[in-house]
């Protein structure tokens, strides 16, 4: 085995370890979690509408059911279909303000994220609306580099 595929596997031991203790710390999506459930504990929500299908939705309908937090509809449009990754999927027009606690913006995407925040607080000044992709503000990390 050359000497750079040993360092490889000594730096491949070194990071899995934590994205296997954690899932979601790989692309920051622990942060993500973190936001996610202290907004809802904070707002006391407990049903919420998710609001779009954007970049990396998949993995944010994953954060809400880890954190057990009930998804109403998922809105968006067009809609193709009555269902999207097991929840009712509904065109962005019938969102009915009173039927959640909360809306989660369905994208990772943070400039995308903060325009459709922008624009739900406008419309319903009432209700916590958050964003989960504050990626501008989290430090990149240091590089793990091992001597071999």
């Amino acid at each position: 085995m050359s000497g750079v595929a040993k360092r490889d596997m000594k730096v491949a031991a070194q990071v899995v370890p934590h994205c296997a203790e954690n899932p979601f710390s790989l692309f920051g999506l622990d942060v993500a979690d973190e936001l996610l459930r202290e907004w809802a504990d904070n707002a006391r929500v407990k049903k919420i509408a998710v609001r779009s299908r954007g970049k990396g939705c998949e993995q944010l309908i994953r954060l809400i059911a880890a954190a057990s937090i009930a998804v109403e509809a998922v809105y968006d449009r067009p809609c193709e279909g009555q269902a999207w990754m097991g929840l009712p999927l509904r065109n962005e027009e019938a969102f009915e303000a009173d039927a959640v606690d909360g809306i989660v913006v369905g994208t990772l995407s943070p400039g995308v994220a903060e325009d459709l925040q922008r624009e739900l607080v406008e419309r319903f000044p009432d209700m916590p609306v958050l964003f989960a992709a504050p990626w501008m503000s989290v430090p990149a990390p240091s590089p793990v580099l091992v001597a071999g």
